[in-house]
């Protein structure tokens, strides 16, 4: 989800860094900071039964896919 910058600065990091999965515009912030969020980058996980993780800090591929395995399981 991108929550500061614009709209443009965040389709340019996405193609940038060729990210696969959705990515959500938060305008007016409300969608970043329901969640607690104060800064980027910031992880949202829900998984089939609406519990939801929050995780704070960049993950890369492997952290990623702990944290969804990790959610997968619960």
């Amino acid at each position: 989800m991108a929550w500061q910058g614009t709209r443009e600065a965040m389709h340019t990091f996405v193609d940038r860094y060729e990210i696969r999965m959705p990515t959500a515009v938060d305008d007016d912030e409300s969608l970043f900071t329901s969640f607690g969020f104060t800064y980027q980058p910031a992880w949202v996980f829900v998984n089939d039964d609406g519990q939801v993780e929050t995780y704070f800090g960049a993950l890369g591929e492997d952290g990623l896919e702990a944290e969804i395995e990790d959610l997968l399981a619960a």
